[in-house]
């Protein structure tokens, strides 16, 4: 997650309110991640650049659904 935080820094430097510093980026994509703000996500990147906010829109979502909330149930699973 810090890598895409500072990726979104790089590739939408211009969208300032979402990508303009790490926390904000780390918060967008965490929200992205939890669901809160998935059109205003995609709508907002590809304002900024076409190819790379589709991309960055399928790819974090997939990686986050597949991934990361994976891992996150085998952690509350062991614990309990």
């Amino acid at each position: 997650m810090i890598g895409t935080s500072l990726l979104g820094m790089t590739i939408f430097y211009s969208f300032r309110e979402s990508f303009g510093s790490f926390v904000t980026s780390f918060y967008t994509l965490i929200a992205l991640q939890c669901g809160d703000i998935v059109y205003d996500f995609y709508l907002n990147t590809t304002n900024c650049s076409l190819f790379f906010g589709t991309l960055m829109s399928y790819g974090y979502v997939f990686f986050a659904v597949s991934q990361v909330q994976s891992i996150f149930m085998v952690i509350v699973e062991e614990s309990f």
